[in-house]
């Protein structure tokens, strides 16, 4: 995933703040107040959501072409303005299902911690990300996501950082973005959404069938 190149925000930014809570998440429209070095960004948010301290959510700058998004957690609300303090670097946020093809790939999630251990099914992908169909969702936002290797070797490890959850009656889909890729792992999913969108061309869907990506 590209973790470079993105400018800290500016006063007037537009930006959403995405809630991860059980259910489908929301997202809150904002302009940028002010940005200062610690880290710290304040939100003059539409309406007057209420944040509990320490609260973790999202901040998705849209001033871009492609959406850049950064972990954070809230830490206070005075005269309209809702303060962020950054947790990790911003990362590409995928929020074009143009840009994501659909897939039915089985997957193994897993935690750096190795506290969380469920297979499931990646639905879409994309060059920033892919959705996950499990069971249930990992306390961690950081997860590890195995995913089919070539024909000779076995599976390749996608770094991830969970962006939101959306619980259904069959399980949990996590929208998951790429973190800090190195060459190898990039030009996997670079063969993988190639190899996505050819079929997609022809009107299929891949599904995992012993296929692997070449």
């Amino acid at each position: 995933m590209d973790t470079g190149g993105h400018r800290e925000l500016r006063a007037g930014s537009p930006v959403g703040v995405l809630r991860r809570r059980r259910g489908t998440p929301t997202e809150t429209q904002g302009i940028v107040s002010c940005a200062a070095a610690d880290s710290s960004i304040g939100i003059r948010l539409a309406g007057s959501p209420g944040y509990t301290f320490g609260e973790k959510v999202t901040l998705v700058d849209y001033s871009d072409a492609i959406p850049w998004a950064v972990d954070a957690s809230f830490v206070s609300q005075a005269d309209g303005v809702a303060y962020f303090r950054k947790t990790v670097a911003w990362y590409r946020h995928d929020n074009n299902a143009g840009n994501r093809y659909r897939t039915g790939i089985r997957v193994t999630v897993t935690s750096p911690g190795g506290n969380y251990l469920e297979r499931g099914i990646a639905t879409a992908v994309s060059q920033c990300g892919l959705h996950i169909s499990v069971p249930a969702e990992p306390e961690n936002r950081e997860i590890l996501v195995l995913m089919p290797g070539d024909r000779d070797g076995g599976g390749v490890t996608l770094p991830c950082r969970l962006v939101t959850a959306s619980y259904r009656d069959d399980g949990v889909e996590l929208h998951a973005a790429f973190h800090e890729l190195d060459t190898s792992r990039a030009k996997y999913v670079a063969r993988l959404v190639d190899e996505l969108r050819i079929v997609a061309e022809w009107g299929r869907d891949l599904i995992d069938t012993g296929r692997h990506v070449t």
